[in-house]
C-alpha cells in the first residue's frame, strides 16, 4: 500500500454517501404506509413495514462496512468523531421509521377521520426535513472539493438551518395534534389515543435525529475553518 494510502486511509465520504441514500429509501416509504394505514388496508401495512425493515437492514450493512474505512491512527479530511455521529443520527433516522412501521402493525389503530388531513401535513413535514438532513451529507463530496468553504459551505449551512426550523415546526404540529387527540377522550378509547400518541412521537423522533446530523455537518465545515 502507497505509504499516502496508509496515511489518509480510503475516503469515508462515498460509503456515508451511499448511507444516506439508503436511509433515504427509507423515508420515501414513509407517506406510503401512512396512507396504507389511514385507508385501514391492513395487508399493505404489513407488507410495507416488512420493506422498510430490509432497507433499515440494508442501511446498517453499510454502517458497518463504513466502520472499516475509519481506523484509529489515520488522517481525516474531517474529524472522526463527526463522521460516526452523522453516520449514527442517519441510522437513527432509519430505526425509527422501522419503529414507526412496526408500531402501525401492532394492532388496529384508528386515526381519527376529522385529523387525518392535518396528520398527512405532518407526516409531509416530517419527510421534509429528513430529505433535507440526508441532501445535506450528498453534498460531502461537492464541500471536500472546495475545501469546505466558499458557496458551497454556505449552501450546506443554509440547509441545516432550514433542517433545525422546521424540526422546530415538527415538534409544534406533534404537540397540536396530540392536544387534538385527547380532546377526543370522550369518544375514543383511551388505548387508542395512546397509540396514535406514540406513532406521532415516533415520527417527531425522526427529525430531532435529522436536526442532530444536520448540527454535525456544520461542525464539520466550521472545524475547517
Amino acid at each position: 500500500m502507497h505509504i499516502l494510502e496508509k496515511l489518509f486511509g480510503k475516503s469515508p465520504f462515498g460509503p456515508l454517501i451511499e448511507h444516506a441514500k439508503k436511509v433515504n429509501e427509507c423515508v420515501d416509504l414513509i407517506m406510503p404506509i401512512t396512507e396504507a394505514w389511514l385507508q385501514e388496508e391492513w395487508d399493505k401495512v404489513q407488507q410495507l413495514q416488512k420493506v422498510i425493515s430490509e432497507r433499515e437492514h440494508e442501511a446498517d450493512r453499510i454502517k458497518i462496512q463504513l466502520r472499516h474505512y475509519l481506523p484509529k491512527g489515520q488522517y481525516y479530511a474531517v474529524p472522526r468523531g463527526d463522521l460516526f455521529r452523522v453516520t449514527q443520527n442517519q441510522d437513527n433516522i432509519a430505526d425509527a421509521i422501522e419503529d414507526y412501521g412496526i408500531l402501525l402493525t401492532l394492532r388496529k389503530t384508528i386515526f381519527p377521520d376529522g385529523l387525518k388531513a392535518e396528520l398527512r401535513l405532518f407526516v409531509q413535514k416530517v419527510i421534509q426535513t429528513c430529505q433535507k438532513a440526508l441532501y445535506a451529507t450528498k453534498e460531502l463530496d461537492a464541500l471536500l472539493e472546495t475545501s469546505f468553504s466558499g458557496p458551497e459551505a454556505d449552501k450546506v449551512h443554509a440547509i441545516v438551518e432550514e433542517v433545525a426550523k422546521l424540526e422546530y415546526e415538527v415538534d409544534h404540529a406533534s404537540h397540536a395534534l396530540v392536544r387534538k387527540l385527547l380532546m377526543l377522550e370522550d369518544t375514543i378509547s383511551a388505548l387508542n389515543i395512546m397509540f396514535c400518541m406514540n406513532i406521532i412521537h415516533t415520527l417527531s423522533h425522526l427529525c430531532n435525529y435529522a436536526e442532530n446530523s444536520g448540527d454535525n455537518l456544520y461542525h464539520m465545515i466550521i472545524s475547517k475553518k
